[in-house]
C-alpha cells in the first residue's frame, strides 16, 4: 500500500511539471507506448534527482549524480537522451531543467538554514 501511495505521489509531482494534454495525446494511439516509456524514464530520473539529492550513502550519491548528469546534459546524440525524451513528450527541456534547478536550490537553502 505504501508503494502505491509513493508511486501516486511521485506521478503527481512529475505531472505537475506537465500539462494534461502532454501526458498522452488521445490522437496519438500508435505512439502511446513510446510516450509511456518516455514518461517512465523521465519520472525515474526526476525521482532519483529529488530522492538522492543529499543522500550520504555511496549508492545515493551515485544515483543522484547519474540523474543530474542525464537531466542536465544538452546533447541529443543518443536516442534516449533527456532532450530527445522531452521532444517526444512535447516538453521544453530548458523549462524542466530550470524548475529542477530551482527546486534543488530551495532544498539546499532549506536544509542549510539553522534551526531556531
Amino acid at each position: 500500500m505504501a508503494a502505491v501511495a509513493s508511486a501516486s505521489r511521485d506521478a503527481h509531482e512529475l505531472t505537475s511539471l506537465l500539462l494534461p494534454g502532454q501526458l498522452v495525446a488521445s490522437h496519438d494511439a500508435d505512439g502511446r507506448p513510446t510516450r509511456l516509456l518516455f514518461l517512465a524514464i523521465l519520472g525515474d530520473a526526476i525521482d532519483c534527482f529529488r530522492k538522492y539529492l543529499l543522500d550520504p550513502s555511496r549508492r545515493g550519491r551515485r544515483l543522484y549524480a547519474e540523474a543530474e548528469t542525464w537531466l542536465m546534459d544538452e546533447h541529443t546524440s543518443l536516442p534516449l537522451a533527456f532532450e530527445t525524451i522531452c521532444d517526444g513528450l512535447d516538453l521544453d527541456a530548458t523549462y524542466v531543467r530550470r524548475h529542477l534547478r530551482e527546486w534543488r536550490n530551495r532544498e539546499f537553502a532549506r536544509r542549510v538554514r539553522p534551526l531556531r
